[in-house]
């Protein structure tokens, strides 16, 4: 577990306990290279210009137990930040409004009717 802090607030890794049987897409980690601070998380998702970023949780509906998770990744040059989520990226300067919450894995069941017997449920 450790605190990194960035120009928009402290980001944190191996923070969040993910199940076992899930697969996750890459390992959390702090690199620092070239001047380029990149935070690979899977605790926390950030709420921008009205834009959430977070680690995406996928579950294969042909293999409903396959549960890949996408982390969030956070790049720091000197005065900029840019968060990529696994379908979005978007870019921070020192002085604008961001929130950082803490995010919990949770499957999202939908209501499939009519039922298309995916296996999901």
């Amino acid at each position: 577990m450790s605190d990194i802090k960035t120009i928009a607030g402290v980001f944190s890794i191996n923070t969040c306990k993910l199940p076992e049987s899930y697969i996750c897409h890459k390992k959390p980690a702090v690199t620092y290279e070239n001047g380029v601070c990149e935070i690979i998380t899977y605790d926390q998702q950030v709420v921008m210009n009205g834009q959430t970023y977070a680690p995406v949780l996928h579950q294969s509906c042909m293999h409903p137990d396959e549960i890949t998770v996408y982390p969030l990744v956070i790049r720091q040059t000197d005065d900029t930040l840019t968060i990529t989520d696994h379908y979005h990226t978007g870019s921070f300067q020192k002085g604008g409004s961001i929130t950082i919450s803490k995010w919990q894995p949770q499957l999202k069941r939908r209501g499939c009717f009519p039922c298309r017997n995916c296996g999901r449920c």
